[in-house]
């Protein structure tokens, strides 16, 4: 009898490991789709042990057990905007595009 539940446990865990593959090669396809370089997936217990500061997954997600990383290219300027955005003009534009109410228009 335990031979047999083993097997039938064995058989349900093939069928979820075959989902999880499929739906990784999903998702790894559609990152592709977007133009991002690098892709990964972590273990979100992994990532809130490495990085206790940050924000963590369950924040955003209850009971979150894996993350999806992606890596974008982008221009070295980029960086300076990030840094210092009023290189971007970005504080200009806001302050245009709020009215006197102090509503974003």
């Amino acid at each position: 009898m335990n031979q047999v539940t083993k097997i039938q446990d064995n058989g349900q865990m093939a069928g979820k490991m075959q989902d999880n593959v499929q739906m990784a090669d999903e998702l790894f396809q559609y990152a592709q789709s977007l133009g991002v370089e690098l892709y990964g997936v972590a273990s979100a217990q992994a990532y809130a042990d490495e990085f206790p500061d940050k924000p963590q997954p369950a924040r955003f997600v209850e009971e979150a057990r894996s993350i999806i990383v992606i890596g974008l290219p982008f221009e070295p300027g980029t960086v300076a905007t990030v840094l210092q955005p009023e290189l971007a003009g970005l504080r200009d534009q806001a302050e245009n595009q709020i009215g006197a109410s102090g509503v974003l228009t």
